[in-house]
């Protein structure tokens, strides 16, 4: 196809009639932005295609069906070259709540994806992270040390230092974990990148892994898509999503005031006492516990 109408919406009436086509981004809002390097070339079958973005598919089916919410995945490579494709993926970002991240060592090294990291830490996006498994080459597989291992040593090293497995709460273990986690990022990065990437952004985040639970439909549903789609719900129901929506009703409502007395003053009449507006449907959104049932 065309890679110059990608993320376009054509008509073939409004182009005979000379109008150009509309950005698909003007008309559909992505909730969610997925974030991936595509993996391994292998052949599904009788067609070629690329290991994680496989599996990226079966992930982006299960999260619409089951939340409502749209994502933004790039699966026919129009955010691969071109300044214009560049500017798609920010403004896809940008308008995105949460960031689903398919972390693999080539992602850490793909410019693409360290582009798409960047300017998700620029934007304070939510970002759920997913530690990849592969049928393909170990590249396209996070490598860093699975948290049952990492558990292992670090109740090691105590009962090395003559301390007791009661000394240590949950609440800090899973905190030495997210500072922890991340750091095979930056020990596998390419000296030969010019612009670095500050990986630390990943440590406000707590991972799903991927790896060993396999790549079938059935075992995602059974396993990691639950969780997967708690977080991603809880999401537009609470934190700053929520904090965000509140922000902007308030200024609404104070633009509107200002916009009264200014309109008052100018005919000499005193303005009315502004008066407590109802609450708005996002302060009444259900808490994580509702959504459980």
């Amino acid at each position: 196809g065309n890679r110059s109408t990608v993320n376009l919406l054509t008509c073939k009436n409004c182009s005979s009639r000379g109008l150009k086509p509309i950005p698909i981004l003007d008309i559909i809002v992505p909730e969610v932005f997925i974030s991936y390097q595509w993996g391994d070339h292998v052949m599904k079958g009788n067609r070629s295609t690329y290991s994680t973005q496989e599996t990226v598919k079966e992930y982006r089916k299960v999260i619409e069906l089951h939340t409502d919410v749209l994502c933004w995945l790039d699966c026919e490579g129009g955010m691969r070259v071109g300044e214009g494709h560049v500017r798609a993926m920010k403004e896809g970002i940008e308008k995105a709540q949460v960031v689903l991240m398919f972390l693999s060592d080539d992602y850490v090294n793909s410019r693409n994806c360290r582009l798409e990291f960047m300017h998700i830490k620029e934007q304070n996006k939510f970002v759920i992270p997913l530690l990849c498994n592969s049928d393909g080459t170990q590249g396209s597989k996070w490598k860093g040390m699975k948290r049952d291992a990492w558990r292992e040593t670090v109740r090691s090293g105590r009962a090395a230092r003559g301390e007791k497995e009661q000394d240590s709460k949950k609440e800090d273990e899973d905190k030495d974990w997210q500072a922890f986690w991340w750091r095979h990022a930056e020990e596998i990065e390419s000296p030969k990148h010019e612009q670095k990437v500050d990986w630390r952004y990943l440590s406000f985040f707590d991972p799903l892994d991927l790896r060993g639970l396999g790549q079938s439909p059935e075992t995602l549903r059974a396993t990691i898509a639950p969780e997967l789609i708690k977080r991603i719900t809880e999401r537009f129901h609470r934190g700053r999503f929520l904090n965000h929506a509140r922000k902007m009703t308030f200024w609404t409502k104070m633009q509107s005031i200002l916009a009264m007395k200014r309109g008052s003053a100018k005919q000499g009449i005193a303005p009315p006492s502004p008066k407590r507006a109802p609450s708005s449907r996002m302060e009444h959104a259900p808490s994580a516990r509702s959504l459980e049932h």
